[in-house]
């Protein structure tokens, strides 16, 4: 059997954890198996085909992304490896594929948030952004032998944004990687705590400043809390920008004390997770949502919205608020931060919760989709 897989976005944050979580599973789970990575010719360099496994290779590819090229491109990558099946784990599905295919859609936050996507060529309407993510989206759900959403929220959003049929999308929830789990070595998380200068007490945000994050009411809500809690601060990991732009709602004291750490490596961010006193994730919609489920597995209370997929993974193992109102997200910071019985009883419920969520487990139930989609019943 070859799976060919457009693993164009494996160097990415959340398309690119699902595409290595998954395929590493998935190589495992089936080592008779052939998987063919489609990747940019700099991924092939840089990533051999043991990262993922031993029945794993890499097939260069230079058309660019969100280009009409491509969807011809890993068409005729399909047809000179003779794949037998072919997954796409983002709605960028090709035209005129012969062999049956399967397709991951992660969330529908390019229909539901217009205003953040980028404008073709720089300067043309964003609404033909949209329409371009809209069209792709109905071609991926209407070509597709299975179509696959991360969360129930999801497939929701499929259904009522995209016109997916009620029964034709099936949830299979994304897993977390074992080393958030992990207690690392001492001196490790010794040595990247005084690198990054971690303060003893830290509010937590990982993500990026697109405008269903929420982050200006997350920094709104820690301008109300940080006058009656000297110590503590706000950190920010990923893309954020104008941080200037984004603290000028507070007052200059609660600034000074919001610091933007960047991009992180994978140790560091576990680092950060541990050693936080809380996350928080208040935003007003997501697909799936990583960082949530990264720091319950690492032991930390999070505080998230009521939104999207987040009520699906967090459970009762952490608070959930409504990301509209900046005063409950500072009532459910304050909460833990001032309540240690709270604080511990969600720290001990996090890695339990989490563990329900692994990546062995969504492989097995992808490969029983691509039975459906090769012979059209899973084996019995």
């Amino acid at each position: 059997m070859r799976v060919l897989i457009d693993a164009r976005k494996a160097n990415d944050f959340g398309i690119g954890t699902y595409i290595r979580g998954l395929v590493r599973s998935c190589c495992r789970l089936r080592p008779e198996w052939e998987f063919v990575l489609v990747g940019a010719p700099e991924q092939v360099d840089a990533s051999p085909a043991a990262w993922f496994g031993d029945n794993a290779r890499w097939l260069a590819d230079r058309s660019s992304k969100y280009s009409l090229r491509e969807l011809s491109s890993l068409t005729r990558h399909a047809r000179d490896t003779a794949a037998d099946l072919f997954h796409a784990p983002h709605y960028v599905y090709p035209v005129g594929l012969r062999c049956p295919g399967v397709v991951t859609i992660h969330d529908c936050i390019h229909l539901r948030f217009p205003r953040q996507l980028p404008r073709p060529l720089g300067f043309l309407p964003r609404a033909l952004s949209r329409r371009y993510a809209h069209a792709m989206m109905r071609h991926a759900v209407r070509s597709a032998s299975c179509v696959i959403a991360v969360s129930e929220a999801t497939r929701r959003d499929l259904i009522e944004w995209v016109g997916a049929p009620e029964h034709g999308v099936v949830t299979i929830l994304n897993g977390t990687d074992p080393y958030f789990g992990q207690q690392p070595p001492a001196d490790l998380e010794q040595d990247i705590s005084e690198r990054l200068r971690l303060p003893e007490r830290y509010v937590l945000f990982v993500g990026n400043a697109k405008p269903h994050k929420n982050l200006p009411r997350l920094i709104e809500a820690f301008g109300r809390i940080a006058a009656a809690d000297p110590g503590l601060q706000l950190l920010l990991v990923g893309r954020v920008g104008a941080i200037e732009a984004l603290t000028a709602s507070v007052g200059s004291e609660a600034a000074a004390r919001i610091r933007d750490l960047g991009f992180v490596d994978r140790a560091e961010l576990r680092t950060l997770y541990r050693r936080a006193s809380v996350l928080c994730m208040p935003s007003l919609f997501e697909g799936f949502g990583l960082p949530a489920l990264e720091a319950m597995a690492c032991g930390t209370p999070v505080v998230a919205a009521e939104a999207g997929a987040l009520p699906e993974l967090i459970g009762d193992a952490g608070i959930l608020v409504p990301p509209g109102r900046v005063e409950a997200i500072a009532a459910g910071l304050d909460t833990i931060l001032r309540d240690p019985e709270r604080a511990a009883s969600l720290a001990a419920a996090g890695p339990e919760r989490a563990a329900h969520f692994s990546w062995e487990r969504a492989a097995r139930e992808t490969l029983a989709q691509y039975e459906v989609a090769l012979h059209g019943s899973t084996p019995a």
